[in-house]
């Protein structure tokens, strides 16, 4: 029995009956047991695989139906934090004035979410994450470096050539990424 299953519908049999039901049908019904044990073993465990996989389909229909239909769903409220980290619901319009006023808010839903489509939004988000940090690191590296370049410059203005040397090495570093 799966866990969606509820023993209250009529149609209602474990696995088990399921199993024997299946089993009986597939074997000789009258006979069935008087059969030997290793024959009934085995209608038995084909019987028992016929429902797993049944189950199995069952289960992935289900899933595919959820998916297409919290596909394109509206939210049907919306909900604002709070400073205190508390949340509430947004009784009247639309979010856009909480979220102009720095607000997170997020949408209520009433149908399920389609998880693996989550998933792999998150995968991209993960992503698009670790592309922008690698960016702006980048840029910093590179405004350090030019920083240290033009120390490198007054300092050669100036006559310091060991700070223009010492700027050059550390301006080199930070662009290698040491």
């Amino acid at each position: 029995m799966t866990n969606e299953q509820k023993p209250e519908s009529a149609e209602f049999r474990t696995r088990e009956a399921q199993t024997d039901a299946l089993a009986r049908a597939i074997g000789p019904e009258k006979i069935f047991h008087l059969l030997n044990q290793s024959y009934r073993e085995e209608i038995m465990a084909r019987a028992s695989s016929h429902v797993l996989e049944a189950e199995a389909r069952g289960a992935a229909e289900q899933r595919r139906k959820d998916a297409e239909d919290a596909e394109g769903a509206e939210p049907v409220g919306w909900q604002y934090q709070n400073a205190y980290g508390d949340w509430h619901p947004i009784l009247k319009g639309s979010p856009e004035w909480y979220i102009r006023n720095g607000s997170i808010v997020r949408p209520i839903y009433t149908r399920p979410a389609n998880v693996a489509a989550l998933e792999v939004r998150v995968k991209e988000l993960e992503g698009e994450v670790d592309r922008r940090i690698s960016e702006a690191v980048a840029a910093e590296r590179e405004r350090c470096a030019k920083m240290l370049d033009a120390s490198a410059i007054r300092a050669d203005e100036h006559g310091a050539h060991w700070g223009e040397r010492y700027a050059k090495c550390w301006a080199a570093a930070i662009r290698e990424g040491v």
